[in-house]
């Protein structure tokens, strides 16, 4: 190993603090020398997604918090350098004790450590939604085992969360809400602090940057000035005290969190109305005593209810009545001229125990304390029914049910607007995955693209070889992202369209075109390549007239050339006058024009391009007189497209409204009915209709077999054959 060398570096600071704090000595302090080399060797080559070696950034940093941070001991520290090898290589818990033999460690301790640290992360890959109540019994049930397996993975958890900015954005988006949901309520359950507040505020920072900057920005700017106010009132705060003989006390104002004021009003996930204009939102005056004495706490409230004038009903007293989490402190409001004050008292060990919690107890002799057995109850609650359901109303708390979260084969989560289907989700993911999706499966059953999504499904989409998106899809799509997408495919498989036109419009004019086309591109300085000129062509923006009299024609030829389109404006043009193009409607957006809308003509259809689609007419149209959309018109041949329907057949008892709140059901959807009609068999009416879409999803079953009167749902693909 290289001499200064990140893991020499990182090594060496855990034990000069293991050193320093629990007096090991080097003997003990070789152990994990030894742990690190067994572990670098399982994750030999093995990188994170920030390239960084994963041994090296993520193993010995857990340890580094560990020992550092956190201050516990040996076997904790060689815990954490042991963490994640059972999930991520082929070592085994028999390698971990057969590691610790001849130690002063207990090698059976430390394996059934590490397997705990495994079946969390376990749950965390087998996690179908992350308010499943089965998932949240067993991860209470894990956690529960040992305090110490709790505590190395909030280290895990919080070193994770401080690399957050290298993950993908909606990887980002899954540890946030994970941590907000789950291990920053386990932080302050018990009384993590300081690891509360940091996993809260990366976490606010990935839902929503923009947001959270802004509130950042605006509680600082507030700050800055209220400065000279914070002073005074800090040294009306010290002189008091001083004056009634407290020596060695601090008064600490501290800026309000960001996450704190959230918590309370309930915006975890929504950061854009909210807004800090009051100074009692923006400041809590925390009053920390240099004694030990609990009566000293009150003695000083004693004090400041003298200088301030207290608001009633605004006092609570958590130290004749400890929280859950051991937290002791004496809360109360004052006012002061027009501000409302937020005081906190408490003592130096009550301000320790506020940051740390049961950290306090493990990394000292207090670890056999009395108050160190209400950590041990609370850890065993959390397997108890009471205590899981208080989670789950934790947990209602931050759910937004206007999103839902949607599982990746890779275990990833993404979360989309309720309503979102298939598609949205193959374009969340990539856009070019959307472009592809031509099938998919949810929850391992095969299913169409345009299936809405529920929280949990899981999601595989099945893609194509090349893009196989069509004109309709953007009637299935809901997100901004999905939209954009399919806009954007749209205008370029149009624009080659178009170019396609302009060709095919040309060469029905001039069959030798190609010289008359250099020439133009010559004379115009070459600026627009070939595809661009045919398809400027193809949509008008330059008229067959003028593109002939720049790219050098006759004048007398020109006016030949004119000729049939000036006649056009008084009699309708010849068929030999167009050429016939082959249109996809599945690729080509269609409209029909409001002058001839509904004719008839034995003679087909014509079309002109304009504003990304094709306008059709009845041939026998003057299109209104304009020449330059007569010169550009062409006969329409509707490409043949291979389709298949479903046919959805039901059973329902007869009954009024049963037909009507089927076919509502199916309109909200997006599903149209191509065909319907009924007959009588065993006794029920059977009503089949022909759904054009190739597939229904099982929700949507679900749905109709839940409608009043429906008896029984079948669905099946088949082919226009079929009809």
């Amino acid at each position: 190993m290289r001499a200064g060398s990140p893991m020499n570096t990182k090594t060496a600071v855990i034990k000069k603090h293991l050193a320093k704090t629990h007096g090991y000595s080097e003997k003990d302090l070789e152990l994990v020398d030894r742990v690190e080399a067994f572990t670098r060797t399982f994750f030999a080559g093995k990188k994170r997604l920030s390239g960084k070696d994963y041994h090296e950034d993520h193993n010995l940093s857990v340890a580094q918090i560990v020992a550092v941070e956190m201050e516990l001991g040996l076997a904790e520290v060689c815990t954490a350098i042991l963490h994640d090898l059972l999930e991520e290589t082929s070592c085994t818990p028999r390698d971990i004790v057969q590691l610790f033999e001849g130690t002063p460690l207990d090698g059976e301790e430390i394996a059934r450590l590490v397997d705990g640290l495994s079946k969390i992360a376990y749950l965390e890959e087998e996690i179908n939604l992350i308010s499943d109540v089965e998932y949240i019994r067993k991860l209470m049930a894990a956690i529960s085992e040992d305090l110490r397996t709790l505590v190395v993975k909030i280290a895990d958890v919080v070193h994770n969360t401080r690399d957050l900015r290298s993950l993908p954005r909606y990887r980002q988006k899954r540890f946030a809400v994970t941590n907000l949901e789950i291990w920053s309520w386990l932080c302050m359950r018990f009384g993590m602090g300081r690891y509360f507040r940091e996993l809260a505020r990366h976490s606010l920072w990935a839902l929503d940057p923009k947001g959270f900057s802004r509130i950042q920005k605006q509680i600082a700017n507030l700050y800055t000035s209220n400065l000279e106010k914070i002073h005074v009132i800090r040294k009306e705060i010290e002189s008091s005290l001083e004056g009634v003989g407290f020596q060695g006390h601090r008064v600490v104002p501290l800026m309000r969190h960001v996450h704190s004021h959230l918590l309370k009003e309930r915006h975890l996930k929504d950061l854009q109305n909210v807004t800090f204009r009051k100074f009692s939102d923006l400041v809590d005056f925390e009053i920390v005593l240099a004694s030990d004495d609990e009566m000293d706490c009150y003695k000083a409230l004693g004090v400041l209810h003298r200088r301030y004038r207290a608001i009633p009903g605004e006092f609570q007293d958590f130290i004749s009545e400890n929280k859950y989490n051991l937290y002791s402190a004496l809360h109360t409001k004052a006012v002061r001229l027009e501000d409302v004050l937020n005081l906190r008292i408490l003592t130096r060990e009550m301000k320790r125990i506020d940051e740390d919690g049961v950290l306090y107890f493990l990394s000292s002799k207090e670890a056999m304390s009395p108050r160190f057995l209400a950590y041990q109850e609370l850890l065993k609650g959390l397997k108890e029914e009471q205590e899981i359901q208080a989670f789950m109303g934790h947990l209602k708390d931050f759910l937004v049910p206007e999103e839902i979260v949607v599982i990746t084969p890779k275990k990833d989560l993404v979360y989309l607007p309720a309503g979102a289907t298939v598609l949205d989700f193959a374009f969340q993911i990539h856009t070019e995955l959307g472009l592809r999706a031509e099938a998919c499966s949810i929850n391992g059953e095969p299913s169409s693209v345009f299936s809405v999504l529920r929280s949990g499904d899981r999601v595989e989409v099945l893609p194509s070889q090349e893009p196989c998106a069509k004109v309709f899809w953007k009637e299935h799509v809901l997100t901004p992202k999905a939209r954009l997408a399919l806009q954007n495919y749209s205008h370029r498989i149009f624009h080659q369209f178009a170019c396609e036109v302009g060709r095919a419009l040309l060469a029905h004019k001039v069959e030798n075109h190609a010289p008359l086309l250099a020439e133009w591109i010559r004379r115009d300085g070459g600026k627009r390549s070939e595809e661009e000129v045919l398809g400027m062509l193809g949509t008008g923006e330059i008229s067959l007239g003028e593109f002939l009299s720049a790219a050098g024609r006759g004048q007398g030829k020109k006016m030949l050339w004119d000729f049939p389109v000036l006649l056009s404006r008084w009699f309708p043009v010849h068929r030999e006058s167009r050429p016939r193009i082959r249109v996809f409607p599945s690729l080509v957006a269609v409209r029909l024009d409001l002058c001839c809308q509904g004719q008839r003509s034995r003679e087909g259809v014509v079309g002109y391009l304009e504003s990304y689609a094709v306008v059709i007419h009845d041939p026998r149209c003057k299109m209104g007189g304009d020449p330059r959309l007569l010169e550009r018109s062409f006969f329409v041949e509707w490409a043949e497209e291979e389709e298949s329907y479903s046919l959805l057949v039901v059973s329902a008892e007869d009954q009024p409204g049963v037909v009507a709140s089927i076919t509502s059901l199916l309109f909200a959807r997006r599903i149209n009915i191509k065909r319907i009609s009924s007959k009588e068999r065993k006794g029920l009416p059977e009503i089949r209709f022909v759904l054009n879409t190739q597939r229904v999803d099982r929700h949507l079953l679900d749905e109709l077999k839940s409608l009043p009167g429906v008896v029984h749902v079948t669905c099946q693909s088949i082919k226009p054959a079929g009809l």
